[in-house]
């Protein structure tokens, strides 16, 4: 059977092919992790914020990965990421890192959550597109462009900032 036999025959009741259905669901999963994200940049303790946001953001491609049937390799997803939120220019990396102001004592945790929640968030937003556009695409790990893969997570993670941060919503709305 050819890929669009197989494709036409995937067709549901409602019109919606099963590519369109992962898809719907695939935004699911990376909008209920991106919001879970946003808690754990919440946290006021240093560090353990980035703990539970690294553990967050794994099982978030852990299930993006079930749902491509795609064998989750929690070391090289490590690694990825790791690459890619590295990957973003010097003042967000300092403000997805503001576990640092977490640190200073009584003012640090209020700065450290007032910028730490929405760059938590947009970080796991952008890890999550990522991720599933390479899933949804049928490749492996072994074949990702990583160049790509790390503009694309750049362009995510900026929009996430643009779209959802509440000093870029009161820009927006003041300058119209």
């Amino acid at each position: 059977m050819s890929k669009q036999a197989t494709t036409d025959a995937t067709v549901l009741t409602h019109g919606i092919t099963d590519h369109q259905a992962n898809e719907h669901t695939a935004n699911n999963i990376i909008y209920k992790y991106t919001a879970i994200s946003t808690g754990a940049g919440l946290i006021p303790v240093p560090f353990l914020d980035l703990l539970a946001l690294s553990g967050v953001q794994l099982a978030m491609l852990n299930e993006l990965g079930k749902l491509y049937n795609y064998k989750f390799e929690e070391h090289r997803m490590k690694s990825i990421i790791g690459v890619l939120v590295t990957s973003l220019p010097a003042n967000a990396l300092i403000k997805t890192t503001s576990t640092i102001f977490k640190i200073v004592p009584f003012v640090g945790p209020i700065l450290g959550g007032i910028s730490g929640y929405i760059y938590s968030a947009a970080s796991s937003y952008a890890l999550g597109k990522v991720f599933n556009a390479h899933f949804a695409s049928g490749m492996s790990l072994l074949s990702l462009d990583v160049e790509k893969m790390k503009q694309e997570f750049q362009a995510f993670h900026s929009d996430y900032i643009k779209n959802n941060a509440p000093a870029a919503s009161g820009m927006a709305s003041a300058s119209k």
